[in-house]
């Protein structure tokens, strides 16, 4: 099948689907809607999945404000964030906090979800890098009760005003153990 199907009848109603999104044609009216692959498993992250909570908990909001932005009529969205719903829940996600989430998406206007948003800097911080292991979720917290201690010196304040940006970097997991690199480009 091709990528590309227009279907042009007497009404002059016309669909193109590119990528991820499918223009509808119909008449004076243009319209979007979410376009996906037929073959799509909808495989999003297992969360029970070894991952900081975070990574887990933004994807029902990232993909409904993506559909947010793709789809141009409200009831559109509501069909698309319904289906996205039932997705998420047969991968394990609770309810609740999927709703939540796709609340949050739908309190934004279409026009707003389209406008850019430009990263502000925050402050320098220092980064805390530490190999994530799901027991450390509290660690940010840790890290900031503690601060004050460091504050104790007027050297270890300079040297550290803010609390540390807590990074995690990926634990070893079994291809890791089980795969050895062979050098570049497979060479031995």
């Amino acid at each position: 099948s091709s990528a590309y199907l227009c279907t042009i009848s007497l009404s002059t109603h016309c669909l193109v689907s590119f990528l991820d999104t499918t223009v509808i044609l119909d008449g004076e009216t243009t319209q979007t809607d979410l376009f996906t692959k037929p073959t799509d498993t909808h495989q999003y992250l297992s969360p029970d999945s070894c991952h900081p909570r975070h990574c887990t908990t933004s994807i029902p909001y990232s993909q409904s404000l993506r559909i947010r932005r793709i789809c141009s009529t409200d009831e559109l969205f509501a069909r698309r964030t319904g289906e996205l719903k039932t997705y998420l829940m047969a991968r394990g996600y609770a309810e609740s906090m999927v709703d939540l989430q796709i609340q949050r998406a739908s309190l934004l206007s279409r026009e707003v979800a389209l406008q850019p948003h430009p990263r502000e800097r925050t402050l320098s911080r220092i980064p805390l890098v530490v190999t994530y292991f799901p027991g450390l979720n509290r660690l940010s917290k840790i890290v900031r009760k503690h601060l004050p201690i460091l504050h104790v010196s007027e050297k270890l304040k300079q040297a550290v005003p803010n609390p540390p940006l807590v990074a995690y970097r990926r634990p070893y997991n079994l291809r890791d153990l089980l795969v050895r690199c062979q050098g570049i480009l497979g060479t031995p």
